[in-house]
């Protein structure tokens, strides 16, 4: 009898979660401004003429038009979501994901995460910025780092928002999140990554799939894996493959989304966003120049210490300096 109330319950999770979220796949194939070989999506002339895409125009005629994912690619109902089951590690964990295409509403998501995945309202938002690339971090800024996170995300009730992969400063927060992993009743941390730059996605693609994952990357890949120590996974999905960027306005429009929600029907507060910067490059810059802009500001906090952006934000807060004086080696040395 208890498995017949779970296969209706998982048959209802698949019609619903596939009736709302959908994916997108390249359908022109307009040749990258580098190689020919290759559509400007990031998929390689095979695949699209033989490999997955579906029907396939070619557009020789036309060399000068600009690859645009609402204009050439097609949205169908998401094939990829369920439960990753974390192997390799001493205490083995699991991570509900979902592909979902890059204009997904944010109500819908929020839907996604009461709902489905039964996750209350945070009392605190907490967005992670920094850079993509690996770094170290000094040990004892490290632990300052951890103890902090943690502690702020425990106690406030707090949502963790990342990149989401195994790389730069996610796979830092994911160790900040190691001791954590461990116990019950664990942070609420949710990666946020482009489908197409995650390795072996195919591996993902099922309904309602239970997935054994291991997160080690191929040394030679330019593709990344899934950082596991988070609990949740959106995989933003613009019909792109093996770069950044599908994530990063639906990101943005969530964030912002769960900011106006009200904690309680009669409360007259909503959520707090508070956004992290670890390291980072010149796309952390811009980022926490639409946070301190943004209606209302968002505060930032700021890793001093921890390399480039972050410390030559840090820097020039702390001595501000006229921008005609030598501020442009002050950030070619920060940043590079």
């Amino acid at each position: 009898m208890i498995s017949k109330i779970n296969k209706s319950k998982k048959r209802q999770a698949r019609s619903w979660v596939e009736a709302l979220f959908q994916k997108r796949d390249c359908v022109t194939f307009i040749p990258s401004t580098t190689d020919k070989t290759r559509c400007s999506c990031g998929l390689s002339l095979t695949f699209h003429c033989g490999g997955g895409s579906g029907s396939v125009q070619l557009d020789p005629d036309n060399p000068n038009e600009v690859w645009s994912s609402l204009r050439h690619t097609v949205v169908s109902a998401t094939d990829a979501y369920g439960t990753i089951e974390f192997q390799g590690g001493p205490h083995p964990t699991k991570a509900q994901y979902v592909r979902l295409s890059h204009d997904t509403r944010p109500e819908t998501i929020l839907h996604l995460f009461n709902r489905e995945w039964g996750l209350e309202l945070p009392k605190l938002l907490i967005t992670i910025q920094g850079g993509k690339a690996n770094f170290e971090i000094q040990p004892k800024l490290k632990k300052v780092l951890r103890k902090g996170l943690l502690k702020a995300a425990k106690t406030t009730g707090a949502w963790v928002f990342t990149g989401g992969t195994n790389t730069g400063v996610t796979r830092q927060v994911g160790d900040a999140l190691l001791l954590d992993s461990q116990r019950p009743g664990r942070v609420v941390s949710i990666g946020i990554a482009p489908w197409g730059i995650i390795e072996n996605n195919h591996e993902l693609i099922g309904h309602n799939k239970d997935v054994p994952y291991h997160s080690i990357s191929s040394p030679r890949s330019k593709l990344a894996v899934l950082n596991n120590r988070h609990t949740y996974f959106l995989l933003v999905d613009d019909g792109t493959s093996g770069r950044y960027g599908a994530e990063i306005e639906l990101r943005k429009k969530l964030e912002k989304y769960i900011s106006i929600q009200k904690l309680h029907p009669s409360a007259h507060y909503s959520t707090p966003v508070v956004s992290l910067v670890i390291e980072g490059g010149t796309h952390t810059i811009r980022a926490v120049l639409e946070y301190v802009t943004d209606t209302p500001p968002v505060p930032v906090v700021i890793c001093d210490g921890s390399g480039r952006a972050a410390d030559l934000l840090a820097f020039t807060h702390r001595w501000p300096i006229p921008f005609e004086s030598d501020m442009q080696w002050i950030v070619a040395d920060k940043l590079f």
